[in-house]
Parts: structure tokens; sequence; C-alpha cells
């Protein structure tokens, strides 16, 4: 149940001189943090469900503004990503697209995302005030400062990317960006830098919602999870085929209870055992994050883009974890095996195979998850990026837009022509199967994903509608070459699109459906 103080009031945990004042840049008031026992309070416009009839607490009372103990709202983590979804990527030569009290990341070339809070914009100069942890150039000590941020479209074709993070309605329409600002001013100057509590995205994400919470570091738990088991199954392997060694050469062994040549098999069956328990163990981790990809994709927080980034990066990770984990155990263990005839070696085969799994399997998921984000964003740069329509209003005509429909044809291309927001229909021009170039009214669907082209690689909306209706009528639909994809391209462009190049999306199974 809330309860209430006034303004100037003493916490419920009695402090009264230690707290974070929430103020805007004139001056008002807009709550306070109790540094001594970490609760949050704010005024009534930020807490729409409780009313001033809630009862006071402890201490003495007498204000008549008051303010109420929050309740911090939390996002659901999925440790399938290293970032937050959704996020949209942003136009680095429309910046106007960034607004005080955003949420924006970048991916820094050692691997990790870098998180910050917008202050101000300034669109003329291409440049944005940004309030971040980060360490100053003069200092090592890592500090909560006020950075301006110049954007360069031409710094970074990989790496330095900046998306802005989307929040769930009732967060923004809760938390204005007024709110967001002064939480980040509140803690300017502070330093304590703790990389799994108190850091950047912790920081971001406590002044968007009031609670400190990181992806990031849920992620990293997860991938230490899945370390921890593939490298107990190496370990295990290692220690048995280690003992098996040791006992086959040792003086005097009671061949007769256990013979040597049994101890030998049971130490060579172990590799292929253990090799095949690791790579179901990781095979399982990435289709589950294929699964969580997919998913996020369908619903419109994943982008083209960071759809085939995230899966071509899980691949690359997966085969160097599993390869990097086997290769260094068994490796280093034949390189011992080699001194069997000295003391060293069966002694070697055991301790060295235990260690060499263990490091090894570190080695692998870190060089994997790092080789596999630049493979993914390598493997992203031929295709054109998308973006989730969740609103018909968002449509426009010449749109070449994408509806996700059933197993049998997930993705279908269309040329939007026109919409009716009463109706919630869109009409629309695509090639099908059975038809040829056809022009129907189809339902608006959540979510639609409207195709990005760059300024100047397309034609006008006019001339693609023209292109579209040219095509009326025509019967050529071929699979490979010519399909629903290659003919919205060839109407945005004039040039044919590379049609025999699958989706990653979704693997078109049948020709036959022309149904979204």
């Amino acid at each position: 149940m809330s309860i209430k103080i006034g303004f100037e009031d003493a916490c419920i945990c009695w402090n009264e001189d230690n707290f974070r004042w929430y103020r805007t840049k004139t001056g008002e008031k807009l709550g306070k943090y109790c540094s001594e026992c970490n609760v949050e309070w704010l005024p009534q416009k930020y807490m729409p469900n409780v009313s001033e009839d809630v009862p006071d607490a402890p201490g003495p009372r007498g204000k008549e503004e008051f303010l109420f103990l929050s309740e911090p709202l939390k996002l659901e983590a999925n440790t399938s990503f290293q970032i937050q979804a959704p996020r949209t990527k942003i136009d680095v030569n429309n910046i106007i697209e960034i607004k005080p009290g955003d949420h924006v990341t970048w991916h820094r070339l050692h691997g990790m995302w870098h998180h910050a809070i917008v202050e101000e914009v300034r669109s003329e100069e291409n440049k944005i005030t940004v309030i971040e942890w980060t360490a100053l150039k003069e200092q090592w000590t890592p500090e909560i400062v006020r950075s301006t941020l110049s954007i360069d479209g031409n710094n970074g074709l990989l790496f330095n990317q900046m998306y802005r993070i989307e929040y769930p309605d009732e967060i923004t329409s809760l938390y204005d960006p007024d709110l967001v600002v002064a939480r980040a001013n509140s803690r300017r100057k502070d330093t304590g830098y703790k990389p799994f509590i108190d850091n950047c995205e912790t920081f971001a994400t406590y002044c968007k919602t009031g609670s400190p919470q990181s992806h990031q570091v849920a992620w990293l738990n997860a991938k230490f999870n899945e370390y921890v088991s593939e490298t107990a199954v190496v370990t295990m392997k290692s220690f048995v085929k280690g003992w098996c060694e040791i006992g086959s050469k040792a003086a005097g062994f009671a061949e007769e209870l256990v013979p040597k040549e049994m101890l030998m098999e049971i130490a060579n069956g172990c590799k292929g055992v253990a090799s095949g328990v690791v790579i179901a163990l990781e095979s399982y981790y990435v289709v589950w994050d294929f699964s969580s990809a997919y998913e996020q994709r369908k619903n419109g927080s994943l982008s083209r883009d960071d759809y085939i980034e995230e899966v071509l990066g899980r691949v690359i990770e997966g085969f160097l974890t599993v390869g990097f984990a086997l290769s260094g155990s068994i490796g280093v263990q034949f390189a011992i095996g080699s001194l069997a005839g000295t003391p060293f070696g069966p002694l070697g085969l055991l301790v060295c195979g235990v260690a060499s799994g263990i490091i090894c399997g570190a080695i692998g998921k870190v060089i994997g998850t790092w080789l596999g984000n630049v493979a993914g964003k390598i493997g992203a740069l031929p295709f054109k990026d998308d973006k989730a329509v969740t609103s018909i209003e968002e449509l426009s005509a010449g749109d070449h837009i994408i509806i996700y429909g059933w197993c049998l044809h997930p993705r279908c291309h269309a040329i939007c022509i026109e919409h009716d927001s009463n109706r919630q229909e869109v009409k629309v021009i695509r090639n099908t199967y059975e038809k040829g170039v056809v022009q129907e009214w189809v339902p608006f669907k959540q979510v639609m994903f409207k195709v990005i082209y760059s300024e100047g690689s397309c034609l006008d909306a006019n001339k693609v509608i023209q292109n579209a209706r040219s095509k009326l009528g025509d019967h050529k639909y071929n699979i490979m070459m010519y399909n629903c994809k290659s003919f919205a391209q060839e109407c945005k462009t004039t040039h044919v699109g590379v049609a025999f190049i699958p989706d990653l999306d979704g693997i078109l199974l049948d020709k036959r459906s022309s149904d979204f």
C-alpha cells in the first residue's frame, strides 16, 4: 500500500538530508530519491493509481504538497538477446527522430553495448547531449557526466550504429521526458561504477522506469550458465579419460579385475560421448535463441537487419564455442599424451585435459560471441532493412510492405496503393502464383513491415504506383526468379531483385500459397 510524505519531509527511514532531488532545467522539483534506503518519491501526476487519502509516513507532517512512494515498473528480460528489444535504428542523416529523454545505445568494438540518456538534440549541428557513465580522458575513474556526441554517418560501418530502445506505452505515458532527464541529472558526478550492479544500462533503465535493470548482465549470466554446462561435460570426459590412462599404466595393476584394454576403450569412448553431448547442448541453446529471435521478429521488435545479425551471429558463436571446447581439451590431451612414457604423461592427461577444457571453453565462448557479432553485422549488409508498422496511419502510398502469413508462405511482399483507416484495410498490388499480378484490399495486420530504401535508391511514390499498375494482369510468377519480393523491388527501383536469395525469416515451402 502506498504512503505519502511532504516534499521536505524525512523519508520513512528517517533520513532527512541524503536525497537526490529530481529537478527540471527551470529548477522545478519533480521528486526525490532517498540514498539511504534506495526508494523514490514522486508527486501524484506520476502516480495516477493513488490518491491523497493514502496514509502518511511516520514523522512530522504539515506540508501542502505530497510525494508518494514510487513502485518502479520492471521490464521482462529476454536472455537470448544482448540488447533489449524492441529497438529502432537511428537514421544518422535525420537525428530529429531522437528526442530528449530517449534511451539510446550503440555497439562498441569490444562487443558490449553502451547506453545513455538523451538530454538535448541539436539537429542543425548533428549533435546530441547525453548523460552517461564514462571514463574521462583525464581520469581513469568512471563517472556519470554530460557529454556531447557528434553523429557522423561515416563513422562506424559495423559498430557504433545508434539505436533507440523502445519502451511500453505504460512506461512512456507515465514517465515524461522531464522526469527521465531529471532522474539522469540527479546522478551526475556520481562515481563507484560497478559492472554488474551499477553500469551504463542499469543507469539508463533506472532513468526510464525507476528500476535499474540490465539485459546485458542477464544475457551474460545466461552465457555463463551455458559455458558451465558444456565445460562440465568436457571436464568429466577429461577426468575419466585421465584416470583410465593412469590406471592402465600403473605398476602392478590388477588386470584380472579391470583389463587394460577395457580401460583404454572407456578412455577412447569418452571422447565421442562428450563431443556428442556438448554439440547437443549447444544445438539446444542455438535453437532456443533462434525461436526467441523469430518471435521477436514476428511481433515487430526486431528489424530485418537486426534479425539477420542475431541469427548469423548465434550460428558463428555456436560453432566456435563447441570447436574451442572440444579441440582445446582433446588437443592438449593428445600433446601431453605423447609424453606417456614419462611421469608427466598420465597425470598430464588428467590435469591438463581438465584445465584446457575449462580455459578453451571460456576462450571459445568469448571469441565466438565477438566474431559472431562481427559476422552477423557483415552478413546483414547486403539486405535492405525494414521497420515494423504498428498503426495503419504509418503506411504511405508506394511503400514496399511485408506481411507475415502462415508457415507455407511466411512473408508476402506487396506495394501499398492506399489504406482505409475506418475499415483497417490496405489496398495492395502484389505478384501471386495463381492469379499473377493483382490489386486487392487486405486487412491490416499487426505487425506489418515497411522496407527501408536509402535516399535516392528508389523512385517516387507516384512512379512506384504507376509501375505496379502497369503490370496488372501479368502472369510471370516464378518462385526463384520473379516472385512477390522481386516484383515489389522492381516496382520500387525498376530493377528486378534477386529472388532466389531466401528470406532468413522463414523458408518458403509451397509456391502454390498466395494467401496472407
